[in-house]
């Protein structure tokens, strides 16, 4: 399919709004009729959604992470039910961040087999920026075989068509590191350039950096990668010998700990080392900072799913703490034989002024009684329960006392 032309390199804002200013406030045109840059809200009312498919969009691209789309309204329902034949592309990148080239790579492709296929895509992020304008600069740099500077200074200008760019730029000239694009991060316009660069093609040894020590590893050195697969590999042992060992388990554990948190310095975006590290928190029963992790992890993990897995485990575990430690703070039983003192102590107890209540079962007829004498004190937070004489009849307190 025929593309449209470029807008002259000094259209100003004015003609820009004319032809690039999306639907909704905070979209755009990047390529009018064929791809279109939008944040993640503009898909939740369906006022928005319906102007996003009247204007021709047939496939909507998210490059958020699992975590930010499953704190949201998920908004691929109501799509399907205004348009059926809607498609659907994800490929998480961490907020304000990059993932691995040959990853965007293979996203850059699709997205480029789809739109020749004559789809009209509708990319975002959150606030449609940095990730989104990440994506649609190499796609358009790919599109019309433009350098990474003058791709990166159109998806600026043509991002401050909109009606609530937030952040505009001052001016569109080429520079050849980007810096004028200020939609993106740094990181953001170095992935640019390096995919625009000479054939755009991830080089060599990214590609083996990759296979070798997983997806995200190309944009890390080979020694960092090498040194952090030592790391890491030592952390796992440690690990799986605290899980077995009955001596000496503690420290095996608290080595595993130390290990994976340096692999992490090395390396934040690998999912599975903070698996590793909350699971050995868990072990030493420390869910409080196992939980501290995983939600470390998750701000630089775009494939979070397991993440998000063994957060929602944690938060089951720091939930019964609490009820116990709440338990804990606000009952009290006093048992012992006769003359011990805890009755003395339970009623100074009650005249501390902390919201302690006394109830003695020996002052009640039964359990119906002592029930019904419990239930309004439960029911308010601010009142602590302290039961003294709990034995359970007179007689069994008398013959205790006998015996001794």
């Amino acid at each position: 399919m025929e593309l449209p032309k470029l807008p002259p390199k000094d259209a100003t804002r004015g003609d820009l709004i004319q032809s690039h200013r999306g639907p909704t406030k905070r979209s755009n045109w990047v390529v009018p009729g064929r791809l279109m840059a939008g944040d993640r809200s503009s898909l939740d009312s369906e006022e928005s959604l319906k102007a996003i498919f009247k204007s021709g969009v047939t496939t909507v691209v998210c490059l958020q992470t699992r975590q930010e789309t499953s704190a949201g309204v998920d908004y691929r329902k109501k799509a399907k039910a205004l348009q059926p034949n809607v498609s659907f592309v994800e490929q998480p990148i961490p907020d304000q961040e990059v993932t691995d080239d040959a990853m965007v790579e293979e996203l850059v492709s699709q997205l480029l087999e789809r739109l020749a296929g004559g789809e009209v895509l509708y990319v975002h992020c959150r606030g449609g920026h940095g990730r989104t304008g990440t994506i649609c600069a190499i796609l358009l740099g790919r599109m019309y075989k433009l350098s990474a500077a003058e791709a990166m200074a159109r998806t600026q200008a043509c991002h401050d068509a909109r009606q609530q760019p937030v952040f505009a730029a001052e001016g569109y000239q080429e520079t050849k590191d980007g810096s004028s694009c200020v939609i993106l991060f740094p990181s953001q316009r170095q992935q640019v350039v390096r995919l625009l660069r000479g054939e755009a093609a991830v080089p060599a040894l990214d590609r083996a950096s990759s296979a070798a020590y997983g997806p995200g590893a190309s944009k890390y050195p080979v020694e960092k990668m090498m040194e952090w697969q030592g790391k890491a590999k030592e952390a796992a042992e440690a690990l799986n010998s605290g899980k077995q060992k009955t001596e000496g388990k503690e420290d095996e554990l608290q080595k595993a700990v130390q290990l994976f948190w340096e692999a992490a310095k090395l390396r934040p975006d690998f999912a599975r080392g903070y698996l590793g590290l909350a699971r050995a928190l868990r072990l030493l029963k420390q869910p409080a900072d196992a939980k501290h992790a995983v939600l470390h992890g998750l701000e630089h993990c775009a494939d979070d799913g397991a993440l998000l897995q063994e957060l929602q485990k944690i938060d089951k575990e720091l939930e019964k703490q609490v009820i116990v430690e709440e338990a804990a703070e606000a009952e009290l039983a006093l048992m012992g034989l006769p003359g011990c003192g805890k009755s003395t102590f339970a009623e100074q107890l009650a005249k501390s002024g902390n919201g302690w209540h006394r109830i003695c079962q020996d002052e009640l007829s039964g359990r119906d009684e002592f029930e019904r004498s419990i239930g309004p004190i439960a029911k308010d937070s601010r009142q602590r329960l302290i039961v003294d004489r709990t034995n359970v009849v007179k007689s069994d307190r008398q013959r205790h006392g006998h015996a001794v």
